[in-house]
């Protein structure tokens, strides 16, 4: 079967192909950033929360750089761009426009993990990147 198909076969919000390649490769720590990934997004939206709570905006951009980070280990295609917009509005000092995106921030950051913990669940037992994941 060829790349496309089987790409088609991933969930749409992060490539585990990218991934992989990220890890050198190594579908065992591959496996293990997962878990690291699914245990990390609660702490990680929980940071972008409190700075929103806070009023604090300096803590807000800190939170979604980190948030930004962990999500390009997985080439998340929509947490890694919405994170990074909201770290430059927080950068520049525009709390009120930061917070606009933290609703649809919330919303991606659970697809991710829910996706990330499915993909987990069907591979567990064999090739990460087989059609039968």
């Amino acid at each position: 079967m060829n790349a496309a198909k089987e790409k088609s076969t991933f969930p749409a919000s992060f490539d585990p192909v990218v991934a992989l390649q990220r890890v050198g490769g190594d579908q065992e720590l591959l496996a293990m950033a997962i878990d690291l990934g699914i245990g990390s997004l609660p702490r990680l939206i929980n940071a972008v929360q409190d700075a929103r709570s806070a009023g604090d905006v300096q803590a807000l951009g800190d939170a979604a750089h980190t948030l930004k980070g962990m999500a390009a280990t997985f080439e998340a295609r929509q947490v890694g761009p919405l994170a990074a917009k909201i770290e430059e509005i927080a950068g520049a000092g525009d709390f009120e426009n930061a917070m606009k995106l933290i609703p649809q921030l919330e919303e991606k950051t659970k697809t991710l993990g829910e996706d990330l913990a499915e993909f987990a669940d069907r591979c567990e037992t064999g090739d990460l990147l087989s059609l039968s994941c």
